[in-house]
């Protein structure tokens, strides 16, 4: 896989970064673009490699080719691919190893260096409760947020089904940085046409496409805060993780995950005091017919719950005021969602809503466990079963004539 033609395309309305990918797993290459306000282009530096060398990592490494990066990268983030890669390998055994091929930067050569402070931020309830507990619980070691990266082309797809929704997104975003006096930073990219060809994007890819954004502006940002999906009571393997994002970091840039120390209800819980949140939060990734939060999806039947448990669900302009438990017993819950959901049977009262609502939960969990144990059965049965076809096989050639 080679990534090469890096380039920086100045227009009156943005900045562009591109470069192509060749692959022998595409069918032509392909064209990567990010596009960033014509104001930072002084900052995008088409010499600067290591964005590309983390769009093609995951791709590499799945369909087996060695990565090559026509621009130099960071020594600092090549040595830690050997462990980004050991990483990856161990949430997911049927990838493969990549040989990166690329030039060390010259770290002897002046360096810029940046100030700012950015937040990756989505209006959902994890990247809310990263900002708001930023500027209200300040402390020594939290570096203060100058701005709100906000990207067109992650859960808002550019330019498919769901593309016109961003023009609320990002109307919204621009009313929480105009209350508190933050830079906003829109940021598109094609991206996902290429990645999710070779990666599932919340398993494995979204923390390596957060990441791509900031080593692209590395000459803007000295800490990156990524707003943690998990508690450390609730690590599982996901592409954005407290032990992956820091190993994106540079000689020049930091990428911290943020928040893993509260839960999801605890975070709910804080975000909610704030009546801008309620105005403006967004978390449904399904938004049929381009809704803002459908009220119908998992994510967006938890989240009211959540907040219906912190009291605030009846101020929520962005949500319905009701919670349909029919819908809620119906709750398709994966493994990585299990925890949310127990959370919230946990912190339910004895009100007879909270009663239904817990019962509604209590069938959608009680599913979950068994379809989960029926998994669990068919992979002990596996080799049991690899192993008897292996003997049935082994006594028929025996008795071959």
């Amino acid at each position: 896989m080679l990534i090469s033609r890096v380039q920086k395309i100045d227009t009156a309305d943005f900045c562009e970064l591109r470069a192509l990918i060749e692959s022998a797993s595409l069918k032509e290459p392909f064209v990567l673009w990010y596009r960033f306000p014509s104001a930072m282009t002084d900052f995008i530096d088409p010499k600067n490699g290591d964005p590309f060398l983390v769009v093609g990592l995951l791709p590499a490494m799945r369909t087996g080719e060695a990565l090559e990066v026509s621009a130099s990268v960071s020594p600092m983030l090549l040595r830690s691919t050997d462990t980004i890669q050991d990483i990856y390998k161990s949430w997911d055994p049927s990838l493969h190893r990549a040989t990166i091929n690329c030039p060390d930067r010259d770290l002897s050569l002046p360096v810029v260096k940046p100030s700012g402070v950015g937040l990756y931020f989505s209006l959902g309830v994890d990247s809310f409760y990263s900002f708001l507990k930023n500027i209200t619980c300040p402390n020594d070691n939290a570096a203060t947020i100058t701005h709100l990266i906000v990207v067109h082309g992650f859960d808002v797809y550019y330019g498919k089904w769901n593309s016109a929704l961003f023009t609320d997104v990002l109307r919204n975003a621009m009313h929480v940085g105009r209350e508190f006096g933050k830079a906003l930073l829109p940021v598109a990219t094609n991206l996902r046409d290429f990645s999710d060809q070779f990666a599932d994007w919340g398993v494995l890819y979204h923390g390596a496409a957060l990441a791509i954004v900031g080593l692209a502006l590395q000459n803007a940002f000295k800490v990156l805060l990524v707003a943690a999906t998990d508690s450390y009571a609730n690590l599982i393997p996901r592409g954005s993780h407290p032990i992956l994002d820091p190993l994106w970091s540079t000689e020049t840039t930091r990428f911290v995950q943020d928040g893993c120390e509260a839960t999801r209800l605890d975070k709910t819980r804080f975000i909610a005091r704030f009546p801008i949140v309620l105005d403006t939060l967004r978390v449904c990734f399904m938004n049929p017919n381009t809704e803002y939060n459908c009220g119908r999806c998992e994510k967006c039947l938890r989240t009211m719950i959540g907040l219906h448990i912190a009291g605030a669900l009846s101020r929520c302009r962005t949500l319905p005021h009701g919670i349909d438990t029919d819908l809620a017993s119906q709750i398709a819950v994966h493994r990585h969602e299990e925890f949310f959901i127990s959370e919230l049977v946990d912190a339910l009262g004895q009100s007879p809503m909270d009663q239904r609502i817990r019962r509604a939960l209590e069938q959608s969990l009680a599913r979950c466990r068994r379809v989960k144990a029926a998994s669990t059965a068919r992979h002990r049965l596996l080799p049991m079963l690899r192993d008897v076809l292996g003997r049935l096989e082994g006594l028929r050639r025996r008795r071959a004539p």
